[in-house]
């Protein structure tokens, strides 16, 4: 059985094994050129040269890794497309199904060597590649300040594994149910990318509950915004009821939900947008930064705290190794349902 899945396997396994030394070349050339460029221009730089530099280190290594981390991100699709779809409708569409389920290996069996052999391989090619990236992005990420970003979490550490698995049963389980090739990929293709969309935006950020903190208008925090205005048609068009919003706040470390979040007084009421918007006439953004902070204003922030990095990448890594093992639990129940 280990044989004849090698001999099927061996030209996938080739590919697979060649652009996986390409990847592991390019990612250690770039992770050596990146800690040089850091230990150079950024770790060392003191006052206000620091955000120049490391906003020109971002600029240009950014695009090399995010490049990376999307190949990543899509290797597990392409382990369910070409590695599991194939593997049992290749044999129903050439009809060698029947002589191979009648030989004493019965078909369970068959079935679950075949997994086990492409389960290590997609571990091994996404596991390395995962390592690699990690490794080499680390600069960057350090940068970055959170690591909760889409293409940032799936492609680094645990989770990129996980995902190759459950890409790897769900081709084998499309392809069992439909027996055609082409119809198993484009359902693996289409299922499999609405659970990669669908997680970061609607079930990773509420895989544990999040944390609400008010944070009071200060000069200090409103510089952790990357916007701050009035909803109004135009200058003369503000009224009291006009919101006065924070956009994007960062918090180091942490992976913030709220992209805009209103101004509210200390009752809890929305701020006057007149009274604000004194804040803005003829005054340059720091005073009316400090015109903001004397009104005795906050502002509420949802937010994933940093420290909960590694619990979401457990989580999610529980979450697709279930799935795939579920998937390779109904592949095995349902062959021998089928031919027996």
């Amino acid at each position: 059985m280990i044989w004849l899945t090698w001999r099927q396997f061996r030209a996938q396994a080739a590919i697979a094994a060649g652009a996986l030394l390409a990847l592991a070349v390019y990612l250690v050339v770039l992770g050596f050129a990146m800690r040089h460029s850091y230990d150079v221009d950024v770790a060392g730089c003191t006052g206000d040269s620091c955000d120049n530099l490391q906003d020109a280190f971002k600029d240009r290594y950014a695009t090399y890794v995010l490049l990376a981390a999307a190949l990543l991100v899509a290797v597990p699709a392409v382990i369910g497309v070409f590695w599991g779809a194939p593997m049992l409708t290749r044999e129903f569409e050439t009809g060698t199904y029947r002589m191979i389920w009648t030989q004493s290996v019965s078909r369970g069996r068959w079935l679950a060597v075949k997994l086990a052999i492409l389960a290590v391989a997609a571990v091994v090619v996404t596991g390395v590649f995962t390592v690699l990236l990690t490794w080499a992005a680390r600069p960057l990420d350090r940068l970055a300040g959170h690591r909760f970003g889409t293409f940032a979490f799936d492609s680094r550490n645990l989770t990129p594994v996980a995902y190759a698995l459950f890409a790897l049963a769900l081709g084998t389980a499309a392809g069992l149910l439909l027996r055609r090739t082409l119809a198993a990929i484009a359902v693996t293709l289409v299922v499999f990318a609405v659970v990669q969309v669908t997680m970061p935006l609607a079930i990773r950020p509420n895989l544990v509950p999040p944390v609400t903190d008010s944070i009071k208008v200060e000069r200090a925090s409103l510089a952790r915004a990357h916007g701050l205005g009035i909803s109004a048609r135009g200058p003369e068009s503000v009224t009291p009821d006009s919101p006065v919003t924070v956009h994007d706040y960062e918090i180091p470390g942490a992976w913030v939900l709220t992209g805009e979040s209103r101004l509210l007084q200390a009752s809890g009421q929305p701020v006057d947008g007149t009274k604000a918007d004194d804040c803005f006439t003829g005054i340059g953004p720091k005073d009316a930064a400090a015109c903001l902070a004397a009104m005795n204003l906050h502002f509420d922030v949802t937010y994933q705290p940093g420290s909960r990095y590694w619990l979401f990448q457990g989580i999610e890594t529980s979450i697709f190794t279930a799935l795939a093992l579920l998937l390779a639990g109904f592949s095995l129940l349902r062959v021998r349902r089928i031919l027996g």
